[in-house]
């Protein structure tokens, strides 16, 4: 398949995956309340932030060997991490559940938070064999993958709100869900590989050591940055408020970075390519840059112009107040769409040190504007300096890639 077929390939299944969850969620605001969703997005906000921890980073390196035989090294030794780490991560949780119910203010949180590590488990299988998928230009197992993901999550959190389980069905839907998908990946695409020969795991950790060393501290400033909106919106405000803000994330955010991402897989291979046999990818990264920003004035014109309305229509009128929200991160929506698929461009001159000082500013700045809003007793306040933010972030980070494509040492 050449380049287009292979972004229309992506964007297709990407956008059939995102459809299911965005078609059934004028049903899901009927049968879940804010709260309900305000704990799902606690819990897996949690799960992200732990997350950073369980491949090691590995899963990210898994496309730049040039030989399969180390790429398939880095594949099994992410996955023993991440076997290691989530096992680990249950067994403290045993002991620290009744001080996270207490932080988060919810007494029945204890019995709900083992599930944390089954989901770190989960997700951090699917990040690793997503990517060995996208190694192999298997982009139709990709978009399996999505498709039966989204079909999963989306029919069991349907179906779970007509059960005494409801308040948490979206968190049930998720988990069981995705290790659906993740045990599809392993039988289907992945198994047949651990017969095949594979650079000694301990020598490919050890050569690829940058990933760990570089990455995770900057992609858990990064996580702890995305997520930490969530986490304090439900510790600070209420977890109604935290819910109406995942929610503008569930049916915009989310979305476009599922799309903008599709384009992102096929660009780290063929800006990969290029950049071994020229020492730059410039022009590949300006056409990419051009088009992404592009594709986000669509979206950010129909969440400025009508965001309450638009929300209160199809989602119901207690969900106005999340159009309000979607009026200001329709910002972020542009700029990260924009930005983000590109991300992968600044592993080409190992500028991962230039991206770990950018998260910590979004960290720093995530937190002041939590903080703000919450001595302000005020939400939306937050969400305006979060806003304020991102868009930084984003611009100081497609300049990081504007020099890495150039091939500036």
């Amino acid at each position: 398949m050449n380049y287009k077929k292979n972004v229309l390939a992506l964007m297709t299944g990407a956008g059939i995956a995102q459809a299911i969850p965005i078609l059934i969620s004028p049903l899901l605001t009927r049968l879940y309340t804010p709260q309900d969703f305000g704990m799902l997005a606690f819990y897996l906000s949690l799960s992200a932030v732990l997350s950073v921890f369980a491949t090691g980073r590995y899963d990210l390196a898994l496309i730049e060997p040039a030989q399969d035989a180390e790429a398939r090294g880095l594949l099994f030794a992410g996955l023993l991490i991440s076997v290691v780490f989530s096992l680990s991560l249950a067994a403290i949780f045993v002991f620290l559940a009744p001080y996270i119910s207490d932080w988060s203010g919810k007494p029945d949180a204890a019995k709900w938070i083992m599930l944390v590590p089954f989901i770190v488990f989960s997700s951090s299988c699917y990040s690793l064999f997503t990517y060995w998928l996208n190694r192999n230009k298997n982009f139709s197992g990709m978009n399996a993958s999505r498709i039966l993901n989204s079909v999963a999550i989306a029919g069991l959190s349907l179906g779970l709100a007509f059960t005494d389980v409801r308040p948490y069905g979206l968190l049930l839907g998720y988990m069981i869900g995705q290790f659906s998908t993740v045990t599809y990946q392993w039988f289907v695409h992945i198994k047949k590989e651990n017969s095949q020969p594979r650079s000694k795991l301990w020598e490919v950790c050890k050569e690829y050591s940058r990933y760990p060393k570089f990455l995770i501290p900057s992609t858990l400033a990064g996580t702890v940055a995305g997520e930490s909106p969530v986490l304090l919106l439900t510790r600070f405000f209420d977890a109604s408020v935290a819910g109406l803000f995942s929610f503008v994330n569930r049916v915009t955010v989310s979305p476009m970075s599922i799309i903008g991402n599709s384009i992102g897989e096929v660009y780290r291979v063929r800006a990969a390519e290029h950049y071994q046999i020229k020492g730059e990818c410039l022009e590949i990264f300006k056409r990419h840059l051009i088009v992404l920003f592009l594709m986000g004035f669509i979206p950010w014109l129909i969440l400025f112009s009508s965001g309450p309305i638009l929300f209160s229509i199809v989602f119901g009128e207690q969900w106005r107040a999340a159009g309000e929200m979607a009026i200001v991160l329709s910002f972020v929506v542009w700029f990260q769409l924009a930005s983000t698929p590109l991300s992968y461009t600044i592993a080409f001159n190992r500028s991962q040190h230039l991206d770990l000082y950018l998260q910590i500013f979004r960290l720093i700045g995530s937190i002041a504007s939590m903080l703000s809003g919450f001595y302000m007793n005020d939400y939306m306040l937050s969400i305006k300096l979060l806003t304020i933010t991102y868009c930084t972030y984003y611009l100081g980070h497609t300049f990081i890639q504007y020099r890495a494509a150039k091939g500036v040492q």
